[in-house]
């Protein structure tokens, strides 16, 4: 395949991939009675989780000026919404502290990062597509 880059674009929104394999490697890792399906799934998102970061670090066009204002302003709104998003979440479940909850709180927190990186990639996208800075 060569050294062919990728845009920046589409590696903001590769970058959804490994959030969705963490998503899943925390599935599996809270189940109480673990199959051997669900250990090759761990590691299997795992593997691929490296892999995709290795290449998406690898095969990275080189960022002009505006689309690195356009990535920093959408990380800085999508970090204030997850900070809001993780402080309503430990509101809500410091209130009712038992194990069933701590688990319940991590998927809101898996989820949510999920969220935020479509969010991000999205917010990304319209920015750089209308040229702001």
């Amino acid at each position: 395949m060569g050294n062919r880059k990728i845009s920046i674009r589409l590696w903001t929104g590769l970058r959804i991939i490994p959030v969705v394999f963490i998503f899943v490697n925390y599935h599996f890792s809270v189940q109480p009675q673990r199959s051997p399906v669900s250990v090759l799934v761990l590691f299997i998102s795992m593997i691929l989780i490296i892999t995709v970061l290795f290449f998406l670090r690898r095969n990275r066009e080189v960022i002009d000026e505006s689309a690195k204002k356009a990535l920093d302003r959408a990380d800085a709104l999508s970090y204030r919404i997850f900070f809001v998003y993780s402080v309503a979440v430990v509101l809500v479940g410091s209130t009712f502290i038992d194990k069933t909850n701590m688990k319940l709180m991590g998927y809101f927190i898996a989820v949510g990062l999920v969220i935020v990186t479509v969010i991000r990639t999205i917010i990304f996208c319209v920015l750089d597509s209308r040229g702001m800075m």
